[in-house]
This record gives structure tokens, sequence and C-alpha cells, in this order.
């Protein structure tokens, strides 16, 4: 599933609004499961007694990533907290998450992938299971648990694009952060 982050930077403009930059983005870990969930409000407007109108905007989401594991470092970065000098994860109550961009493809038939960055996504404490030694190999992995949301700069959640892996826009999709280009339409 080619998972990548890309850790975001705020400055602010010249109206006091963060605006959100990016960096390279890095391999995170290999995927097994990504389920989204979108959040909408749903919210419907009666006239003569029915359904007249449905607000349906985007209003953020949620995520979780099941992956084959998680490097110690990568670990106390999601969750914002730190690695002591013996590169032992050090919790505390002070910890606060950085915000990412995450990106990542998923198999679609006929060879295709679709490929995605999710713009700006937070993660919470890392979910485990641990279980005992068994006559069977029980696998533990971690679980990443986030929320993602519209950037301050332009209110876009996502990039989302159907594509052979051989297509341009593919080959370059993880050497960073996919921006939109829109041509203004004209008056």
């Amino acid at each position: 599933m080619d998972l990548f982050i890309s850790k975001i930077t705020f400055t602010p403009d010249a109206t006091g609004l963060d605006v959100e930059s990016f960096g390279t983005p890095r391999r995170l870990a290999k995927a097994i499961k990504i389920d989204l969930t979108i959040d909408s409000p749903g919210d419907p407007l009666y006239a003569d007694n029915s359904i007249a109108e449905m607000d349906t905007s985007f209003s953020g989401g949620t995520i979780s990533i099941n992956a084959s594991d998680l490097k110690d470092s990568d670990a106390a970065e999601l969750a914002g907290q730190v690695l002591d000098d013996n590169d032992v994860i050090i919790g505390g109550n002070n910890d606060a998450a950085n915000y990412y961009a995450l990106g990542f493809r998923a198999n679609k038939p006929s060879g295709k992938f679709r490929y995605i960055w999710l713009y700006k996504t937070s993660f919470q404490l890392i979910n485990d299971s641990f279980q005992t030694k068994t006559k069977t190999t029980a696998y533990s992995t971690p679980t990443l648990q986030g929320s993602f949301m519209t950037l301050n700069k332009n209110g876009y959640w996502k990039a989302d694009k159907t594509m052979l892996p051989s297509e341009a826009t593919a080959q370059t999709w993880f050497n960073e952060v996919y921006e939109p280009e829109i041509t203004p339409s004209a008056p």
C-alpha cells in the first residue's frame, strides 16, 4: 500500500492565518489495512413537509491504519512523544501530536491503483494488542488512529486519482505531496 507521511510546518500569512507547507515525504510502514470514515453533517432542510435540501459538506474524517510494524522513532514522532538517550519511547502529559500529510495507494482492478494524499492528518496514541505465545504464530501489529481535516490555506482535504503505476503522475506521487493545479474558469 506504500504508506508515506510528510510533516507539516505552519507559517503565519499576512492575516495571521497559519498556512501549511509540506516536508519531503518518507515511507512510514507497511500497511495491512486502511479504513477511512468521512464525517458529513447530513442536516436536512425541510420545506413543504419534505426534505428540500441536504447538507452533505465535508466536516472531517477519521482514519485507522493497521500496519505490519512501526519503528520506535516513527511511533514516538506520530504521537508527539520523545525518544530518550537510549531510544526508549517516553510518553507524558505534554505529548502533542504533529500534523502530517498521509499518502498511500490501494489496489484496483485491471492493474490500476487508487493514489491518495490526505492533506492534514493528526494521529492519536498508538493502540497495541498483545497475546501470549501459543502453538501458532499470533502476530501483534500496531493500529494507528487519527483524524483528517481541511488545510487552512485552501480548504482542501484530499487528492485522489485512480491510475496505472506506469502513468507519469503515479511515478512521482510519493516524491512530494500532490498539490492541485486548478485553472480558474473565465467569468
